[in-house]
C-alpha cells in the first residue's frame, strides 16, 4: 500500500498526510480514504491520476482492510500481544517455502507438524513446548533407559 502511495504521490506535499492517515487509529479506514480523496487534487500527471483512481476503486469496497489487522483486533477487545505486522511475515513464509519445496514430498500430517514446529521456533514458543514436554516426562517418571529396553523387546518379539 505504502509503495503504491509513494509511487502515485512522488514529490507531492500530500504524501506525509496520506501516510499519517493510513497509520491513524481509525479502524474503519474512513480517515485514510477521506485523506486519499483530498490528495487527488494535487495530482497533475494523467498516468498517476489513473493509478490513483484504480487504487481508490479497489479500496473503496474494503476500506477497513487498509487498517493494520492488529488495530482491528484490539478494537474488538482481542489481545494482540506477540502478533507481528504483515511485513514481518514474509521472511517466515520464505523460511517455510524453502523448507518444504524442492525434491521433498510431504504428507499433509507431516507437513502440518513441521509447519507447526517451525512456527513454534519462529515465535519463540519452542522453548515453552519443550519445557512442557520435560514437565510431563518428569510427571510420569519417564526413563530413557526403560524406553530403550521396551523398544529392544518390541524389536526382538517382532522378528
Amino acid at each position: 500500500m505504502k509503495r503504491d502511495l509513494r509511487r502515485i504521490f512522488t514529490d507531492s506535499k500530500v504524501l506525509p498526510k496520506v501516510e499519517e492517515a493510513l497509520d491513524s487509529d481509525d479502524v474503519t479506514g474512513a480517515t485514510f480514504l477521506a485523506e486519499l480523496a483530498q490528495a487527488k487534487l494535487e495530482l497533475t500527471d494523467p498516468d498517476k491520476a489513473g493509478d490513483y483512481q484504480r487504487l481508490l476503486n479497489d479500496l473503496s469496497q474494503i476500506a477497513d482492510a487498509t487498517v493494520d489487522y492488529r488495530k482491528r483486533l484490539e478494537a474488538r477487545g482481542i489481545s494482540v500481544d506477540g502478533l507481528r505486522g504483515l511485513g514481518a511475515v514474509k521472511p517466515q513464509i520464505f523460511c517455510f517455502a524453502r523448507r518444504v519445496k524442492g525434491k521433498r514430498s510431504w504428507s499433509r500430517e507431516r507437513l502440518g507438524a513441521m509447519m507447526e514446529r517451525l512456527c513454534w521456533r519462529n515465535t519463540e514458543r519452542l522453548q515453552e513446548v519443550t519445557d512442557n514436554v520435560i514437565k510431563f516426562m518428569r510427571k510420569i517418571d519417564f526413563n530413557l533407559g526403560s524406553l530403550k529396553e521396551i523398544a529392544k523387546k518390541g524389536a526382538e518379539s517382532s522378528t
